[in-house]
């Protein structure tokens, strides 16, 4: 049984609508550096799991012995699957398919069908949970021991990916705070001034009620 807490680097906000999506994409972001094969079976797996969870919510979930191929030409007849989603859906199961029989698979295989898989999860999160969900970019697995040119190349660009959109979330942070302490001193400034001016309004009824009870003296 999966844990309760989340596990998933790039998963882990499905655990909201099942704890199984968050543990079978850990276990596909783990197997990736040792076993690429093993990593597309469990992304296959996640793929079945989602599609029966998205059947389930519109109503037209049978059985979980159901062909993957089949349920999804069923949630596609019924308009839930748009023609991307569907494709995203597809490979997910084509890979885990030659992963299963062919013993397929490579390092570049698998990392794409992670990042696909992240897509359909947030589909699935914005269609059922959240309209206004942004998972963020994608976390890259850690480096495989033997890994081709294309390949470094690719995981580091997610990386400068990743690392780009933390640089610019932490420069809105700093500008919004040093938004919000101008905004502050430029009240503070405001709030002194309007100090300062009633004092000296004080000041000058004083002085004026001074005068006047000095005019009175001298006339009476």
């Amino acid at each position: 049984m999966p844990d309760a807490q989340q596990t998933s680097r790039n998963f882990g906000f499905l655990i909201v609508h099942d704890r199984l999506l968050d543990h079978l994409g850990a276990l596909a972001e783990r197997y990736f550096t040792e076993d690429p094969s093993t990593c597309l079976l469990k992304l296959r797996q996640f793929g079945e799991v989602l599609a029966q969870r998205t059947a389930a919510r519109a109503g037209l979930y049978t059985t979980s012995e159901e062909n993957q191929g089949e349920l999804l030409g069923r949630l596609r007849d019924a308009g839930l699957l748009p023609r991307e989603v569907g494709e995203l859906f597809h490979g997910l199961r084509k890979a885990g398919n030659v992963a299963a029989h062919d013993v397929g698979g490579n390092h570049r295989d698998a990392l794409y069908q992670l990042r696909m898989a992240a897509k359909l999860g947030a589909w699935f999160h914005r269609t059922f949970q959240d309209r206004t969900f942004k998972p963020g970019p994608f976390i890259p697995p850690p480096d495989p021991k033997a890994e081709s040119e294309a390949l470094a190349a690719e995981l580091q660009r997610l990386r400068d990916a990743l690392a780009a959109q933390q640089g610019a979330a932490e420069a809105a942070r700093a500008e919004a705070a040093a938004a919000a302490q101008e905004k502050l001193t430029a009240q503070q400034r405001a709030a002194k001034e309007a100090e300062d001016r009633a004092i000296w309004e004080s000041l000058a009824a004083d002085a004026e009620c001074g005068r006047q009870r000095c005019e009175s003296m001298r006339f009476s």
